[in-house]
């Protein structure tokens, strides 16, 4: 099975009127994560990189290493880690977590307004394979502060993609809805970073104290279902 959610660019931020809390990823009323005490490794293909961006970062990578850095410190018991420049091909059902631009994904055309999607492979409410794919179409830089379309910002759009990947859905469009402060919600707004709704997710899943012990990624087989989280719309992210 394949789900979209459609994230809109708002170029204001968002404010919360009540409050309720972060929201996961379900399948079939099955909440979904990684098993824990695993660590996810990212198979970054973004390019080297040609100029410097605009918060200093060198190519689009390192901005992915960094949001990948935002989520790890709130990860108990997961953690990322990621391969720059890596050598793996992007593919479906590989067994790999891809981290890429194109105009395709895998084969599908991305809806106007797109910006990023990412697709979710699990199974029993595991997670076994995730891919983000950023549309290649879209003006992208790295930057912080109040959103400068058409030029978007990979950084915040990053951790909202690898927040998916975490296992965290939209609050805002919950039901009920959950009027909250997240970079998790549908609409990208000013907000570059993490809320504390989006931490409270994260450390609600895989948890706090003592580090997570390492487990390294692991074969699996991949009669899966997938779902992917995307961005649309005018100035989208995925």
């Amino acid at each position: 099975m394949k789900i979209r959610h459609f994230f809109t660019a708002v170029a204001v931020a968002f404010i919360a009127s009540t409050s309720f809390g972060y929201v996961r990823e379900f399948d079939n009323g099955i909440p979904l994560a990684w098993v824990k005490d695993r660590t996810v490794v990212m198979q970054l293909s973004l390019g080297t990189g040609t100029r410097i961006l605009r918060d200093g970062f060198t190519s689009f990578n390192d901005s992915a290493i960094d949001a990948l850095k935002t989520w790890n410190p709130h990860l108990a018991h997961l953690q990322f880690s990621w391969v720059k420049n890596s050598p793996v091909t992007p593919a479906e059902g590989d067994d790999e977590m891809s981290v890429m631009f194109d105009n395709k994904i895998f084969g599908s055309d991305f809806e106007s307004g797109t910006l990023a999607v990412t697709m979710l492979a699990f199974r029993n409410g595991n997670f076994e394979e995730t891919d983000t794919i950023f549309n290649k179409a879209v003006a992208w830089d790295s930057y912080r502060g109040a959103l400068t379309p058409p030029v978007f910002d990979f950084h915040r759009v990053a951790i909202h993609e690898f927040g998916h990947t975490v296992g965290l859905d939209h609050p805002d469009q919950a039901k009920p809805k959950q009027n909250v402060v997240a970079i998790m919600n549908s609409q990208v707004s000013n907000l570059d970073t993490l809320a504390q709704d989006d931490i409270n997710g994260a450390t609600a899943i895989y948890g706090t104290g003592p580090a997570y012990n390492l487990i390294p990624d692991a074969p699996v087989l991949m009669d899966l279902s997938a779902r992917g989280t995307t961005y649309t719309g005018n100035n989208v992210l995925i």
